[in-house]
């Protein structure tokens, strides 16, 4: 497991399967407020699709296309995201495809987006993974703290990406989350702290 599950590594060689399960309460603003409700986050965008690729290879395009719906359906540009939870398998494909679609969406701004590769501490969880990695996401906007990553600095493959390697304070605005899978299948969400 130590040479397993390290999304963007050098020495990344596939992932561990994880386990476990996550649910949230999405509800209409109005509703909340009618019930009492405490809220903590606000989904202010989502999209989803299938580029019908290929059966297991990712396609950078579909998952750059995806994100950039994502974008237009919260009505925001990708220079106001503050980080993403990738989907970031720890495979050579995924990984690759995945980067160059980050790159190609955020431009010049990818260095200054926290990434946030959970799967490098829990495993794959497959089917709950994005359900993981979007209560992680509303937890990390509650919190306004970065979670870090398991794996060294030194093992970055790709020079502008920016994970934090420690529990470190940031303001979180706006979190993306990004999952892909089998099939082409592509899902994006953004949550958007609550502003007064």
């Amino acid at each position: 497991p130590e040479y397993s599950a390290r999304a963007f590594s050098k020495f990344r060689d596939g992932f561990v399967v994880g386990e476990g399960a996550a649910a949230m309460v999405i509800g209409l603003e109005r509703e909340t407020k009618t019930h009492s409700m405490t809220t903590i986050a606000k989904l202010s965008g989502c999209s989803s699709a299938n580029d019908a690729h290929h059966f297991v290879h990712p396609n950078e395009n579909g998952i750059s296309i995806n994100i950039q719906h994502c974008l237009k359906n919260a009505q925001l540009s990708y220079k106001e995201i503050d980080a993403i939870f990738p989907h970031a398998t720890s495979t050579q494909l995924g990984d690759n495809a995945e980067y160059l679609a980050l790159k190609s969406t955020f431009q010049g701004k990818l260095k200054d987006v926290y990434l946030m590769c959970i799967k490098n501490s829990i495993g794959h969880l497959l089917g709950a993974s994005g359900a993981i990695a979007a209560v992680m996401a509303v937890k990390s906007i509650k919190e306004q703290n970065v979670i870090p990553n398991r794996i060294e600095k030194d093992e970055i493959e790709f020079s502008d990406l920016n994970l934090s390697y420690e529990n470190e304070r940031a303001e979180l605005i706006h979190v993306l989350c990004n999952t892909s899978g089998f099939g082409g299948h592509q899902a994006a969400c953004i949550f958007s702290k609550i502003l007064n």
